[in-house]
């Protein structure tokens, strides 16, 4: 089985959503998983992206879906979950929000691809101004992660 293909846990992945909707004290935060989106035998990340994304009540990007570095990938789920999308304020202890992004991005097989709705360069600055929407909500962010035709996806809505 390629990397590509590995699965991962998705009992680890609810039990950390879980953890994460609980600390996180600001706008809603949604963690899903999916198995089997595409029939495709080398699915594109990003049709599987969409089709999480549609599964869970979310728009798809089509191509405008952007493939982060595992580490920044991490590096951006750490900073929705530390700080609001409209004001910038906390909303979980640092060190909290940066653990539970690391659990989060670890239970993914090293052949996973991450993809974002952020727009290139602007994943780790203190203000996320410049996104694709995949919501009705002022702001969001998902990253989805996608390992074969499975995925994983973390969308964090705030309102102004």
């Amino acid at each position: 089985m390629s990397a590509a293909a590995e699965t991962f846990d998705s009992h680890a992945v609810a039990a950390i959503g879980i953890e994460i909707r609980a600390a996180r004290a600001a706008g809603v935060t949604t963690v899903a998983v999916a198995h089997e989106l595409t029939r495709l035998d080398s699915p594109d990340p990003r049709v599987v992206a969409d089709a999480l994304c549609h599964r869970t009540g979310f728009r798809g990007l089509a191509t405008g879906w952007r493939v982060l570095p595992r580490v920044e990938a991490e590096l951006l789920v750490g900073h929705v979950l530390a700080k609001d999308l409209a004001y910038n304020h906390a909303c979980m202890e640092t060190p909290c929000a940066y653990d539970l992004a690391h659990r989060f991005v670890a239970t993914f097989p090293a052949g996973a691809t991450f993809v974002t709705n952020v727009s290139a360069g602007k994943t780790t600055s203190e203000s996320l101004n410049s996104w694709d929407p995949v919501s009705e909500s002022t702001f969001d962010v998902v990253v989805v992660v996608v390992c074969g035709d499975s995925g994983a996806l973390l969308c964090v809505q705030d309102e102004d």
